[in-house]
Formats: structure tokens, sequence, C-alpha cells
């Protein structure tokens, strides 16, 4: 049986989906989050959390960007969206996994630190080839939205 937390976290995936696709003007179910890895996710999600708190110790509540960090790094390497309706190859739809790990780390960052990173065009691209085709840690995600979020 899931845990609220769990049915809480796979709504907010779920939220993430549909602006995804409201953003991308999809038509409604045309990109499908799969619950089994959203639940995995979450359970990810809790450990690298409670790791990275025994690490700093004495921390109760770890800043926005590192909880954005590790929601952005679970959401890209276990690809809970998949495209349900061919959009003809192109490249934001196969990157929704990506694309959709940098919004959910967004909203993440506008809780945990009242800010929504920006991205200019060319970084966002190169930041979705680097999410996509690189190994991407944790740790450098940090640094990411600790500089987005001191900077913006």
């Amino acid at each position: 049986m899931r845990s609220n937390e769990a049915k809480e976290f796979a709504r907010f995936l779920e939220d993430i989906c549909i602006k995804f696709m409201y953003i991308r003007k999809m038509t409604p179910g045309s990109v499908a989050l799969d619950i089994r890895i959203s639940d995995e996710i979450y359970i990810k999600t809790c450990q690298s959390v409670d790791e990275y708190r025994r690490y700093e110790e004495g921390t109760i509540r770890l800043s926005g960007a590192k909880v954005a960090a590790i929601l952005c790094f679970w959401i890209k390497k276990l690809k809970p969206y998949r495209i349900e309706i061919d959009t003809c190859g192109s490249l934001l739809y196969s990157q929704v996994n990506e694309l959709c790990s940098l919004m959910a780390a967004g909203y993440s960052l506008k809780w945990g630190e009242g800010k929504y990173p920006t991205y200019s065009l060319d970084h966002l691209k190169s930041l979705l080839a680097n999410l996509r085709y690189e190994s991407t840690s944790i740790p450098s995600l940090i640094a990411l939205f600790q500089a987005k979020t001191s900077n913006s």
C-alpha cells in the first residue's frame, strides 16, 4: 500500500506532466507518468535527502538547491514520463524526462528558496544535452541550482 506522501509526490509529478503538455501545446494524454517509477523516485529521493542530512550533521532541512538537485537527478535517471502519441521525433519531445526534471527542480526551488530559475535558450539546450547524454551527478546539479538561485 502506498503512503500518503508517495501519493502526493505522484500528484506533483503528474502536475509537472500536465504543465509540460500545456506549455508544449500537446493533446492531453500525450505524455504519461509511470506510477511504479514515480514511487521509486519518491523512495530514492527520500533516501538521498536522508543521506545528505546525515552528511551535514544536525541539518534538519536541506537547502532548496540540494532538494531540487536530488529531485532532478532521480527524475532524469529513472525516466518516469513517456510519450504516448507520436510527435515526429522532435528533440524537445524526446527529452521529456529531462525537461520535466528541470521543471520539477524549478518548482522545488521556488518552494525552498523563493526563486524559480530561468535559462537562456542556449543554456537550456546545453543543459538538456548534458542531462540526457552525460553522466550528471547530484553534486554537479547542486552547484548548478545554487548558482541559479544566487544569481537570479
